[in-house]
């Protein structure tokens, strides 16, 4: 690949940004007033966010008579080389709010916008109240494409392994029913769904942690670094500056206590049903170190990363945690409301694969990392694919103690590893495109506990 244009890893290039609505009688182009455009994407969110802040040196603010529904197009892309031309990334936003305007001396006021995906906001103007049946999959299909137009992008075809069913949806806007019927959704071992949006595509994206964790570390050959020795990068290529890390903060939660008050180390579940026998209780434990045992046999645990963020041996008053129940929960259950062959959403996911999605996506935040690093990985070309959302990334935090130039690199174990992108911010500054990345892990390389075996 020819890197003639590229001066750096945060090159990009600032197409468009075009202001409309239906009051004005012409677009306006704004392309040359933004300072700053920041393109938030979430796991748990089907929609973007944005913020955009300006530089108003032409009496844009008084000549446009801001209503805080104006729409927003922004077209961006990465330089390639000079015999490619860059794919563009073209999104929509509606602006939300106007604040933080102040006065730069003579040179015309700053103020920032917020900014959400068009979907986003048409979400909020549509109300679903109708039944629906079908797999989770489908029933989220069907109404996202009948009251937004939006497609679904599954990642793995291979459904969730509950059966068909029907819901009745109670005057909800259509990205609730996607967080409800989600909640309804698992794979095997209980591992959770996601529906989210990113930036390379207008479909929404249906994944899960199962296909997650089973995905190959996308920067294997050039993982994520950081050391203090490597900051300024010295002469480094474009592909080996986009490795390195700026800036790293580690929100590491190690609170066993609270998982254990909320049920996620050791609890008891039974579960009633209201008509097929009132009197019948299935009384279920959960157990917070069989199931890292139920995920390891699932294939979603490494060998080479596969010690527990949980301590298996110790023991309060001589018995182990996860063999207390801590917390007991009952859950009514009612079978048979649209008939004896028609499932609903009391009876669809069996309750210990409810106990173990719980628990899952408690301890996936127990390790989170938050590192800022030059976009060019994050944003799509027509030689590669981008990095994104539920992609898994290798990093490499050196031992402060240890880092002795050309010896041999020793990493943190415990802070190093192979993280999956949770969330993104996107930001473009002026000439420079960074990305924030907030990543999580289940497993460690190493620490103090046993390794699950």
């Amino acid at each position: 690949m020819s890197e003639k244009k590229l001066k750096s890893a945060y090159d990009y290039e600032l197409k468009e940004v075009v202001m409309t609505a239906d009051r004005l009688d012409e677009d306006v182009d704004i392309t040359n007033l933004v300072a700053q455009l920041d393109i938030f994407e979430n796991i748990n969110r089907p929609f973007l966010t944005g913020n955009l802040v300006i530089v108003d040196n032409i009496g844009l603010m008084s000549s446009v008579n801001f209503i805080g529904t104006e729409k927003i197009n922004v077209k961006l892309g990465l330089s390639v080389s000079q015999e490619e031309e860059p794919v563009i990334i073209n999104k929509n936003f509606i602006m939300t709010t106007i604040k933080n305007s102040a006065k730069e001396n003579d040179k015309g006021d700053t103020f920032s916008i917020e900014l959400i995906e068009d979907s986003g906001y048409r979400n909020y103007l549509e109300n679903v109240n109708r039944p629906y049946s079908g797999t989770g999959s489908e029933i989220i299909a069907k109404c996202l494409y009948e009251f937004l137009g939006k497609k679904i992008k599954i990642i793995n075809n291979n459904e969730s392994s509950i059966k068909p069913f029907k819901i009745i949806i109670p005057n909800y806007n259509p990205f609730d029913v996607v967080a409800w019927v989600k909640s309804l959704m698992v794979k095997e071992f209980g591992f959770p769904y996601y529906f989210y949006s990113v930036i390379h595509t207008d479909d929404i994206i249906q994944n899960d942690l199962l296909t997650m964790l089973g995905k190959k570390v996308v920067n294997e050959k050039l993982p994520y670094l950081y050391s203090p020795a490597f900051a300024e990068g010295g002469n480094m290529s474009i592909q080996e500056q986009a490795s390195v890390i700026d800036n790293i903060t580690f929100n590491t939660n190690l609170n066993t206590l609270k998982k254990v008050r909320e049920g996620n180390v050791g609890s008891s579940t039974q579960q009633v049903d209201l008509i097929k026998n009132s009197s019948s209780r299935e009384i279920l434990h959960f157990d917070v170190y069989k199931m890292f045992k139920d995920i390891k046999t699932a294939g979603a645990i490494k060998s080479t990363q596969s010690h527990l963020p949980y301590d298996s041996k110790n023991k309060i008053n001589d018995k182990k945690l996860h063999d207390y129940d801590s917390r007991r929960i009952s859950e009514l259950q009612i079978s048979y409301i649209y008939g004896k062959n028609i499932a609903n959403t009391t009876d669809v996911v069996p309750i210990d694969q409810q106990l173990k999605a719980k628990a899952i996506k408690s301890w996936l935040q127990e390790n989170k990392v938050t590192i800022n690093v030059p976009g060019r990985n994050f944003l799509e070309t027509s030689i590669s694919d981008p990095t994104t959302l539920g992609d898994i990334i290798a990093i490499n935090v050196f031992d402060s103690k240890n880092v002795e130039i050309g010896g041999e690199p020793e990493y943190n174990k415990k802070q190093s590893g192979e993280y999956i992108i949770q969330a993104l911010r996107h930001m473009f500054v002026l000439d420079k495109y960074s990305v924030v990345a907030e990543c999580v892990k289940l497993t460690d390389i190493e620490n103090a506990n046993e390794k699950l075996k």
